[in-house]
């Protein structure tokens, strides 16, 4: 039991933390203007429709890569896929109620829901059970 909750809490620290510098790198690569204050999201609404899409592009990077690394470590710890799945519905989550502070196109609203859960398919194929990548068994053909 402890093992499971502390997986899952160092795999919310490590989605957190992707998600973080993912977010540092779009904003660092294309900043907001200067007279916007960046802790107020009135003022993030109001410049956000305007901002290029390719910034628009690193906070669904953010949600992917936070859910991919969180919900990969997870598994890794815990060992079971409902650790993963943890993971990825917290970044839903959180990528959905950013939605509600600042208005986001129709495209990235879809993102918020199915980037995260591509990120959980994809850590819970790539981190096998007992927090193994999964391998070839010795009677398993090659892909």
């Amino acid at each position: 039991m402890i093992r499971a909750v502390l997986g899952v809490v160092a795999g919310l620290c490590a989605a957190v933390l992707t998600v973080m510098a993912v977010q540092a790198l779009g904003h660092a690569l294309y900043p907001y203007p200067a007279d916007v204050d960046l802790s107020d999201p009135e003022q993030i609404a109001r410049v956000f429709p305007v901002i290029p899409v390719a910034a628009k592009l690193f906070v669904v990077a953010a949600w992917f890569g936070g859910a991919l690394i969180g919900a990969a470590a997870a598994k890794a710890i815990v060992g079971r896929s409902w650790a993963a799945w943890a993971i990825a519905g917290f970044i839903v989550v959180g990528a959905v109620m950013n939605l509600f502070v600042i208005p986001h196109p129709v495209w990235m609203q879809l993102s918020a829901v199915i980037a995260p859960l591509l990120a959980g398919v994809i850590a819970n194929h790539l981190v096998g059970r007992g927090g193994r990548a999964p391998s070839a068994e010795p009677g398993d053909a090659a892909l």
